[in-house]
């Protein structure tokens, strides 16, 4: 008969240690998860502010005469606007890529915890197999000495009949 505890008990810490990791990777999921919440509310945010800057421009260039250098300004303040939301859909993309790897890597930590956990029931349930076996032949060795010894007791060992 064998004794699996050892095995028990590497495939215990392996599953442990797996669990761990899986829960290291799901804050790492949470984190990237707001950062590309956060990235995407500031370039919705900003997309409100350049629709603001466009409106204010327009309405500047209505109420007043034009003149190149105004005109120059103008370009001026929308390539900075239009630089800055590249920069944020830059962010957002960004955001969204670690996003995914890190999602990506929790669905295989979490499907190597499961293989773990399988493996751990399946060892685990030979070992109970196995010592249910042990106590049976025990208790069958033992019934079997009881038998021997009330049979040196019994009178047709002894002569009797």
């Amino acid at each position: 008969m064998h004794n699996f505890s050892p095995i028990i008990a590497v495939r215990d810490r392996k599953l442990n240690a797996l669990k761990e990791e899986e829960r290291e990777i799901q804050i790492t999921c949470a984190v990237a998860r707001n950062r590309t919440q956060e990235a995407f509310a500031a370039m919705n945010a900003y997309a409100e502010e350049i629709r603001t800057l466009e409106i204010d421009l327009l309405n500047e260039l209505l109420e007043t005469e034009l003149r190149a250098i105004d005109i120059a300004g103008i370009e001026g303040q929308l390539k900075k606007a239009e630089q800055k939301a590249q920069e944020l859909a830059a962010s957002y993309q960004a955001a969204q890529r670690l996003l995914e790897a890190t999602e990506k890597e929790a669905s295989q930590t979490r499907a190597k915890r499961v293989q773990a956990q399988a493996k751990l029931n399946k060892v685990t349930e030979l070992n109970r197999l196995m010592e249910n076996e042990r106590r049976l032949e025990m208790n069958r060795l033992q019934d079997a000495e009881q038998d021997e010894f009330m049979d040196s007791f019994s009178p047709s060992s002894n002569g009797f009949f």
